[in-house]
């Protein structure tokens, strides 16, 4: 028969195994936890159908650009000379604002996306300025209106997208390559010429 002191210490560990075991939290405090964590993974995922500056959904992506233009003036400037889709700017905007926190007009880094976002709302800051001297913006571009051997020039049948060249490296028409980043630098623009590397953003 177990003495008083051994039922004792039984009873102790038994009671330790039951309480690790118990979900303070309640049945669905795991599930909500496991719902907001999804949340707060979802925020930054581009979307082409929700406005850059609010939270507004649109049908797609032609309704959500005149959805920003009427709600919020953002024009898409020089549509003639663009060497990319639209769908690729608008996302390169979208990494921008959410992943950098930055103003897309006068680059000021704010807090969070959503300060990004009031602050260019606030400021009469949603454009893009593609013709200043240092605009990353140019690099979306054709302004010199490159003709293709058959004489037309490029674009006249549509924008076209990003071409795979290997896994982390995306090249734009224009033979730019933009590189896959695993590690968030400081965004900046330099001078290009055809074929070089455009280490400096990112978005995939």
């Amino acid at each position: 028969m177990a003495s008083e002191d051994e039922q004792i210490c039984v009873d102790a560990a038994f009671l330790n195994e039951e309480l690790s075991n118990l979900n303070i939290g309640g049945p669905d405090a795991k599930s909500a936890s496991s719902d907001e964590s999804e949340a707060s993974g979802d925020v930054n995922v581009f979307d082409p159908t929700q406005c850059l500056f609010c939270n507004y959904h649109s049908e797609n992506l032609d309704e959500n650009l005149d959805h920003m233009l009427k709600r919020h003036g953002m024009i898409i400037p020089h549509l003639e000379s663009l060497i990319v889709d639209l769908e690729t700017l608008v996302k390169y905007l979208h990494l921008v604002i959410y992943e950098y926190t930055e103003c897309l007009y006068c680059g000021s880094i704010q807090n969070t996306p959503q300060a990004a976002q009031q602050h260019m709302t606030g400021k009469g800051h949603c454009k893009i300025d593609a013709e200043k001297e240092n605009s990353e913006f140019k690099d979306f571009y054709d302004f010199e209106y490159n003709v293709d051997s058959d004489g037309s020039r490029f674009g006249d049948s549509g924008r076209a997208d990003f071409v795979g060249v290997e896994d982390e490296t995306r090249r734009l028409p224009s033979g730019k390559t933009v590189s896959h980043r695993k590690a968030k630098k400081v965004r900046g623009h330099r001078g290009l010429k055809s074929g070089e590397e455009i280490d400096s953003f990112s978005f995939f």
